[in-house]
């Protein structure tokens, strides 16, 4: 993986603007010959690029990365770009499941989520994993936007789930 990560830097420094199709050409040429799990995919290198940079500094300072050239990096390698295109990063937070008192036809009634919400639906799933603790509903989703690439510092939350007067 570091040696595609140093051939993404080469071009970055080249100038070259590196899109959605030509980096995933990159990945490809890289991962021709090796089969399933030895194969890499863009989610994989910015989580990679972080882990270096935090806990093996001589390394990354061996790939000589400015701030100009880091922020080139990071925005070619952001998953889902449009997450964050605002400014503003939402999470989501599912309350746990109660019962309700109504019987409506048209909500959907899964016992394992609040009324009206099916278990199929990524928050509702991050929700179901983390016990519906809101903490750790927040903590997993900033770690998820992190590793993607997205900046945490301004947060819009939205609460679903409950039913309020």
């Amino acid at each position: 993986m570091e040696m595609l990560l140093l051939e993404i830097l080469d071009r970055l420094r080249e100038g070259e603007l590196l899109e959605g199709r030509q980096l995933d050409r990159m990945i490809r040429t890289h991962n021709r010959g090796l089969k399933g799990s030895d194969q890499f995919a863009k989610k994989q290198l910015l989580p990679f690029y972080l882990d270096v940079k935090q806990t093996d500094s001589k390394r990354w300072q061996g790939w000589s990365v400015n701030p100009e050239l880091e922020e080139r990096l990071l925005r070619t390698l952001r998953v889902k770009p449009r997450r964050s295109a605002s400014g503003v990063a939402t999470i989501t937070v599912i309350t746990k499941p109660w019962k309700c008192t109504s019987n409506c036809l048209f909500c959907p009634n899964d016992v394992r989520m609040p009324k009206s919400y099916l278990s199929d639906e990524p928050a509702c799933q991050r929700a179901e994993r983390n016990f519906f603790d809101p903490y750790l509903q927040v903590a997993s989703r900033l770690k998820t936007l992190t590793e993607m690439g997205h900046a945490t510092d301004k947060i819009e939350m939205i609460v679903l789930g409950g039913t309020w007067t």
